[in-house]
């Protein structure tokens, strides 16, 4: 029985295989079928028997971001303005310009809708900084290029109706080279001193030369948010983003264990001092979670501001991260809290390079769980057949990851995988790949949207290149998936704006191609034109064409070319800077209500009608003596709500003349089949064309509108010389098109002469400029210290201050140009170590020793004379901090005895110091004793001395002791003390 159910168990488990596997299993618009590889293989997850299902046919997303990363550092991205190969800086400009171009002609071509643009390489700046110095990727290294290459593309991006990301690596400077950490301190130095990189100290060098900021220092955290900060002030960005440059290899390849662990590397004297008690200094395990602590604070600080300034300055920029794919390897089981928090050790997968640890010690899951974040874009760039790291396996786990969290999934798709045939398994077998990765999202509804890295392999397949496998894949990917263009996502971590939708509705054919135009609607990031030969539901698939916000006069147009004679419908939704959607006017099918009234007011019928259909008209009331000729408006194509009456031989006909905009001119009631007279229609700024419609014979009340060309007027622009820079055309009302900014030597450009907003007439704009004032940096040579800074005016000498005193040094010169200073720079003092004359004496003024010191040397000792009575006392000026010439003088106390005196009966009576060699001289007075000497000589003491001494008694005359005054001065006291005492007694 056993066994049976066994076979039994064995036997349902084959056939539900063999169902799937055959029929597959339906859901929405396509069907879940296994994944089989080239040779026709099923595919199954990593550890598991389960196979990898996929749909079989794709499904336009709702909404889906869809982007391409470009960077300088693949020269097939986009070049450099650096003038080599005998090119103008004009001319590189104009090919650079060109390049960008052709990036968005690309992304038109494949229908996407966002660029990653790399802006900060290598701790610098592709745009206008203060805190960075110009890239070497895009000009000469710190050298000011004279044009934002940044501004140039971010319109263009807009213009077009695409999301700019800024895309940021924080903490790189170098990923390898020949340099000293030192060098590359010196180099930044000199190109922008403001740059904290500018302080060795605050670099960490890499094995092979590169070089990163130190993560765990705060000023460099700082620095970093505060040039992030920079670009949104500046510039509108849509997004700051970083991809998975955080910690490096310093060493030791993350290691937590063995001889090299990451305790050996050079971080490790920051570690010490920030890590506080919290962390054991000699646990590598410790040091790690340390690490990820200080790029949690980064991306937390980073987070805050940015929400911060977006909330105060009605922006909605997001901050996104790109890590490497794996987070952690585990056994991609994921559950929840109650603050949908997802718990999990990690992804299926087996590698052990891991951004949580091995080498990054990122712990994006965190980053998410808390929605510091508004996009996580991981880099999943493997295959579906990679045996450690499957494309199924790891998508499915990031979709589990942000299922609770308001933070936007996108996948990071390594097209450039498929470049080598044979490699990078299912990359290098099956052209299929990007297409099968992009089908197979489909079915994670959390995911929303899929990036390409990077751009050279899609500008490849543009230009023709159909054979390789990356180019026959993304023409699978354009001709079967992303056929049509894509709406953003919206931006669930930041608070829904919904705009108004738009107004004035118009379409005009023009033989093959519809124009359709509308008002603009303030604060729209997009507008989304939807098409249809049936009516609109606003569907994904209806989407014909994504525009920016650029108006002219307000107006928004999109011309659909090629529409020939089919009656469209077309719809138009605005987004708003959160990626919302508006809720939709479509015209075309609109219906509008027609009411028929008599003479009188009374209504007659109402009805409903499609846009641009007939009314169905009642029966007219008759007129005594007058014959009914018609109804007062045209309703043989409705296009508005109308009130209709009806019309008869003896009744007149409103005739209302509009302006260009819509302002009534005047209004004339005229006879039927009367005609009416036109106002003047002059307008400032226009040329009257004609009017609209024919206002003779009139039979309907009309409303006539003035056709206007606005005038075109000869816009000049001209440098302080004279010399004319560039001539345009513009439109009345309009802001010119400014030319780039002029430069002057020795000058800075500040604007043009007036302001230059609406043109009204033939105008001439002239450069004004300011005297270029120059920064002279002093520094301190001996430590890199900045002294302080000058300002210079172009051309003149810098006048240096006296230098700074520094104890132990002495100034010498300072070194380098501030003479004719046409350019910023630095000067530095030079200091000479001191050295110092220390001479000792000895307290009669011989000299014992005579010692040349350098600074910070130790003094050496010196050997005390004997002196005869006197002790060594100490020298009379401090010489363990020499920094000045010094004479030191020996200072002696002298050697001291005591001499005591004994009377007649052996009593000490008296008791003196005195000095070596010195006398002394006392002299005993007791009563009724005379003295006669001392026992001992008193002259030249040179030990202690117990003296005694000779006494004679006085004699007592007549038996009695004699009187001496003494003992009067006694006895007249007693009196005196008796007598008060009686006193006292009787009162």
């Amino acid at each position: 029985m056993k066994e049976m159910r066994f076979v039994s168990k064995v036997l349902s488990v084959f056939l539900l295989v063999l169902f799937v596997t055959f029929i597959g299993v339906k859901v929405k618009g396509y069907t879940l079928v296994p994944y089989t590889d080239t040779n026709g293989n099923f595919l199954t997850y990593i550890r598991s028997t389960t196979n990898v299902m996929i749909p079989d046919s794709y499904e336009q997303q709702d909404t889906y971001l869809r982007g391409i990363w470009v960077t300088p550092k693949d020269g097939s991205n986009i070049g450099n303005i650096k003038t080599t190969n005998g090119r103008t800086k004009e001319q590189a400009i104009k090919d650079y310009k060109a390049e960008v171009i052709q990036i968005f002609d690309v992304m038109e071509y494949y229908n996407l809708n966002a660029l990653i643009f790399h802006i900060r390489v290598d701790n610098d700046a592709i745009y206008y900084s203060d805190m960075n110095p110009w890239s070497d990727w895009f000009t000469t290294y710190g050298v000011d290029p004279g044009w934002d290459p940044l501004e140039f593309v971010i319109d263009e991006c807009h213009k077009r109706g695409y999301e700019f990301h800024a895309w940021m690596n924080p903490y790189r400077i170098k990923a390898a080279s020949n340099y000293t950490i030192g060098e590359l301190s010196d180099m930044i130095r000199r190109a922008c001193p403001k740059n904290i990189g500018a302080n060795v100290e605050y670099l960490l060098g890499e094995p092979d030369g590169g070089a990163i900021l130190n993560p765990g220092i705060p000023e460099v955290r700082k620095f970093i948010v505060d040039t992030c900060m920079e670009v949104i002030e500046k510039y509108d960005v849509d997004a700051i983003h970083f991809d998975d440059y955080f910690y490096s290899d310093l060493g030791a390849n993350g290691a937590l264990s063995g001889s090299n662990s990451i305790l050996k590397e050079a971080d490790q004297v920051t570690y010490e001092k920030y890590k506080g008690s919290k962390y054991n200094l000699n646990s590598a395990t410790d040091k790690a979670n340390w690490r990820r602590e200080q790029v949690d604070t980064f991306i937390h600080d980073l987070s805050i501001a940015m929400r911060a300034y977006n909330e105060s300055h009605n922006r909605h920029v997001q901050l996104g991260i790109s890590p490497s794919g794996v987070w952690k390897s585990g056994d991609g089981k994921v559950t929840y809290n109650e603050n949908g928090d997802a718990i999990t050790n990690g992804s299926t997968t087996t590698t052990t390079f891991e951004h949580y640890g091995v080498y990054l010690f990122s712990d994006t899951l965190k980053w998410i769980n808390e929605e510091w974040i508004d996009y996580i874009m991981p880099q999943m760039y493997w295959g579906f057949t990679h045996p450690s790291a499957g494309f199924a396996d790891l998508c499915d786990w990031w979709s589990k990851v942000v299922k609770y969290k308001n933070v936007l999934l996108y996948s990071g798709m390594g097209i450039y995988m498929a470049e080598t045939p044979g490699s990078n398994y299912s990359w290098g077998k099956d052209y299929e790949e990007a297409y099968n990765q992009i089908l197979y999202v489909t079915k994670l509804k959390t995911v929303s949207g899929t990036v390409f890295y990077n751009y050279g392999y899609l500008k490849k397949a543009y230009l023709g290149d159909n054979s390789s496998l990356f180019g026959r894949g993304m023409k699978l990917v354009k001709e079967k998936e992303f056929t049509i263009p894509a709406i953003l996502p919206e931006i669930k971590s930041m608070d829904p704006v919904k705009l108004n939708d738009v107004t004035s509705l118009e379409v005009i054919n023009n033989g093959s191609d519809n124009t359709i135009t509308f008002d603009k609607v303030d604060g729209a990031k997009q507008y989304i034109i939807y098409r249809d030969s049936k009516p609109m539901e606003f569907k994904a698939s209806q989407v014909v064409k994504i525009i920016g916000p650029n108006d002219v006069n307000g107006k928004i147009s999109y011309v659909d070319k090629n529409a020939g004679d089919e009656k469209y419908v077309y719809g138009v939704r605005v987004l708003s800077r959160t990626n919302t959607l508006s809720d939709g006017v479509d015209f075309g099918m609109l219906s509008f209500k027609v009411t028929f009234k008599d003479e009188s007011g009374n209504t007659l019928s109402t009805t409903n009608v499609s846009y641009g259909n007939k009314a169905v008209e009642p029966i007219p009331p008759t007129k005594a003596g007058a014959t009914f000729v018609g109804w007062s408006m045209d309703i043989s194509s409705v296009k508005e709500d109308m009130i209709v009456t009806p019309k008869y031989t003896d009744s007149t006909f409103k005739v209302d003349f509009y302006d260009m905009n819509n302002q009534l001119i005047k209004s004339e009631n005229v006879e039927y089949k009367g005609s009416a007279t036109a106002p003047d229609p002059t307008k400032e700024g226009y040329t009257f064309i004609s009017w609209d419609k024919p206002f003779n014979n009139v039979i309907y009340d009309l409303k006539v509108y003035g056709n206007y060309k606005v005038n075109i007027y000869k816009v000049k622009f001209i440098d302080w010389d004279n010399k004319v820079i560039s001539e345009v055309d513009c439109e009345y009302n309009a802001k010119p098109q400014v030319p780039e900014n002029p430069s002057r030597t020795g000058y800075d450009f500040i604007g043009w002469d007036k302001q230059i907003d609406s043109i009204k007439g033939d105008t001439t704009f002239t450069a004004t400029y300011k005297a270029k004032v120059l920064i002279v940096t002093l520094i301190n040579d001996l430590d890199d210290s900045i002294i302080g800074a000058i300002e210079v005016p172009y051309g003149t000498d810098a006048v240096l201050p006296e230098a700074p005193k520094i104890k132990g040094y002495e100034f010498s010169s300072w070194r380098g140009s501030y003479t004719n200073v046409i350019s910023d720079r630095n000067v530095r003092a030079i200091y000479n170590i001191g050295v110092y004359q220390v001479i000792f004496k000895d307290w009669d003024g011989t000299i014992l020793s005579t010692q040349e010191i350098i600074y910070e040397d130790v003094v050496s000792e010196v050997k005390i004379p004997e002196r005869i009575g006197y002790i060594f006392d100490g020298w009379d000026t401090d010489y363990s901090d020499v920094c000045s010439d010094l004479v030191v003088t020996a200072t002696y106390k002298p050697i001291t005895f005591t001499v005591k005196f004994y009377g007649p009966d052996n009593e000490l009576i008296h008791e003196e110091t005195v000095e070596y060699g010195s006398n002394c001289d006392y002299e005993a007075n007791i009563n009724n004793y005379t003295f006669k000497s001392w026992d001992k000589d008193l002259t030249n003491i040179t030990s202690d001395l117990e003296v005694h001494g000779t006494f004679e008694i006085i004699p007592v005359e007549n038996g009695c002791k004699k009187i001496t005054a003494a003992d009067i001065i006694s006895i007249f006291s007693l009196c005196l003390l008796f007598g008060l005492i009686r006193k006292k007694k009787f009162q």
